[in-house]
C-alpha cells in the first residue's frame, strides 16, 4: 500500500508539531488532520507542490510503500525505493549529542552533503 507520510519529512526538517506547522503554512485543520492521519485518498497537485516547496523535497520523499509481502519479487520492484524502515531520529537530537568541539566539523560535513545534489 502507498501512503502519504509527510510527518516524517516535517520532523526531519526540525519542526516539532506537524499539525501546527502545516496550519501556519496555510493548510486547513481538516486537510492537515487527514494528511497526518494517513487517511488521504486524494492529493491535489497544488497541495503536493506546496508541500514539496515547504519541505525542500520531491513527491517520492513524501510517499511510503508497504508491500503486502516482503518477498524478493516484491522487494525488486521500483516501488521498493519508497520503503521506509524503522523510525527516524531527528537530526536535531543527533546534533545535541555531538561534543561542542566537533560541531564545526559537523557543520562542514552537512554543507558538503547539501552541495552534492
Amino acid at each position: 500500500m502507498i501512503k502519504l507520510n509527510i510527518e516524517r519529512m516535517i520532523r526531519m526538517r526540525g519542526h516539532g508539531n506537524p499539525l501546527h506547522y502545516l496550519q501556519e503554512q496555510g493548510f486547513s485543520y481538516r486537510a492537515c488532520y487527514i494528511m497526518l492521519k494517513g487517511s488521504v485518498t486524494l492529493v491535489k497537485f497544488n497541495q503536493l507542490e506546496h508541500l514539496c516547496r515547504l519541505l525542500h523535497c520531491t513527491p517520492n520523499d513524501l510517499l511510503e510503500w508497504t508491500p503486502k509481502e516482503e518477498t524478493p519479487e516484491e522487494l525488486s520492484l521500483p516501488l521498493a525505493k519508497l520503503l521506509r524502515r524503522g523510525t527516524y531520529s531527528p537530526l536535531v537530537g543527533a546534533i545535541q549529542g555531538i561534543p561542542p568541539s566537533k560541531l564545526d566539523k559537523a557543520l562542514e560535513l552537512l554543507k558538503k552533503l547539501g552541495e552534492e545534489e
